[in-house]
C-alpha cells in the first residue's frame, strides 16, 4: 500500500475507490491536488530558472550601449530618463510597474558587494538615487512623502544583472 502526508496525517492512496476524509476530500483528490501542487512548483522553479538565465549584462549594455553615447552627444539618453555623466549615473525607467526607475552607475560596478563601491572617488549613488524620486513622483502624478517611497537593492544571490542597479519605486500603489 502507499501512503501521503496531509494535513488529516498519513493516509493509504492504493485502495481503488477510497472513503472519504473527515473533511470530505477523497484520497484520490487529495493525491490529484498534491500531484498540481508539484507541477505548480515546478513551474515556479523553472521561471525562475529562466529568468536567472536571462542576459545578466542586459543593463550595462543598456546605459553604456546606448545612454551614455547619446548622452554624450548632447541628445536625449533614451532609453534612460536621465544619464548625469559628471555623477556617473544614469536613471532608466524599470520595465516593472509604473512608476518604478533604476539609478545605475555608468561605471562597471557589479553590486553592493563590489570593492569599487568603497572607494573615496565613487559617487554616492544613494543620494542620487534619492534625488531621482521625482520621476516616481512624475509617473505617480504627485508629490510623494518620504515614507511613501523606497531604494531597494538586490544581493548577490538575489539578482538577475550583474550591473549595480537601485530600484527607485513607491512602497505601495500610488
Amino acid at each position: 500500500e502507499i501512503y501521503i502526508l496531509s494535513l488529516n496525517g498519513v493516509l493509504p492512496i492504493s485502495s481503488t475507490d477510497p472513503p472519504a476524509d473527515r473533511d470530505g476530500m477523497n484520497r484520490r483528490r487529495l493525491v490529484r491536488h498534491s500531484w498540481s501542487a508539484l507541477a505548480g512548483t515546478v513551474v515556479v522553479l523553472a521561471c525562475a530558472l529562466l529568468a536567472r538565465a536571462a542576459d545578466p549584462s542586459k543593463l550595462w549594455e543598456v546605459v553604456h550601449g546606448q545612454c551614455v553615447p547619446r548622452a554624450a552627444q548632447a541628445a536625449v539618453p533614451a532609453p534612460c530618463a536621465k544619464v548625469d555623466l559628471e555623477g556617473g549615473y544614469a536613471v532608466l525607467k524599470d520595465v516593472v510597474g509604473a512608476t518604478q526607475f533604476l539609478l545605475i552607475p555608468t561605471a562597471r560596478v557589479t553590486g553592493i558587494e563590489d570593492p569599487a563601491i568603497l572607494r573615496n572617488d565613487t559617487p554616492n549613488y544613494w543620494q542620487d538615487a534619492w534625488q531621482a524620486r521625482s520621476f516616481v513622483e512624475r509617473n505617480a502624478g504627485h508629490p510623494m512623502n518620504r515614507d511613501m517611497l523606497s531604494l531597494a537593492i538586490n544581493s548577490s544571490y538575489g539578482r538577475t544583472q550583474n550591473q549595480l542597479h537601485i530600484h527607485i519605486d513607491c512602497v505601495a500603489p500610488a
